[in-house]
């Protein structure tokens, strides 16, 4: 299987409950090639996630530029195949649905429950499901090399704020 690490209730049910009364009002969901809609976390606005960035990729986090961001998926909504360009990728759900949108990595299905992160190679196929009833948000880390993404943005001579063509992992 491709899974690198799988921990589970790196965070609470009330805290995932907490973030999404707060992200669900927010402007700022954009909508992307792969998931219906996402949205930055900036980890220094949002301490408890930096604190599980931290926790959960230990050594990771400190030799790798880690970006996040929540994603939302409504009924009918689904995350296509596709890989990351990543050297790691990991997700975690914040809420899942009643019926519908399982994580598949490499063509395994993932368990996971609300608080459980998992982390595998971000060149790993992956995708979930349509979901058939209820509402799903995940939260997402994507870890690469050291200033990656400032060379990334150069190529279009861009800053990391501006907008590059069609829409980037951020």
């Amino acid at each position: 299987m491709a899974i690198l690490s799988l921990q589970k209730n790196v965070f609470s049910k009330e805290f995932a409950q907490k973030v999404i009364q707060d992200i669900d009002k927010r402007e700022g969901w954009e909508y992307y090639t792969f998931v219906p809609q996402r949205m930055k976390c900036h980890f220094d606005k949002w301490p408890e996630f930096n604190e599980i960035k931290n926790n959960f990729l230990k050594k990771k986090a400190e030799n790798y530029d880690v970006t996040g961001f929540f994603v939302r998926y409504d009924e009918n909504t689904e995350c296509l195949v596709h890989s990351d360009s990543s050297v790691f990728s990991c997700v975690a759900f914040l809420q899942k649905p009643e019926q519908g949108g399982d994580l598949y990595v490499e063509g395994k299905k993932i368990d996971l429950d609300v608080g459980d992160i998992v982390m595998f190679h971000g060149a790993d196929i992956h995708y979930a499901e349509p979901i058939l009833k209820g509402q799903k948000f995940s939260f997402v880390m994507f870890l690469n090399a050291p200033g990656y993404w400032d060379k990334e943005y150069q190529k279009y001579d861009k800053k990391p704020t501006e907008r590059v063509g069609a829409p980037v992992p951020v």
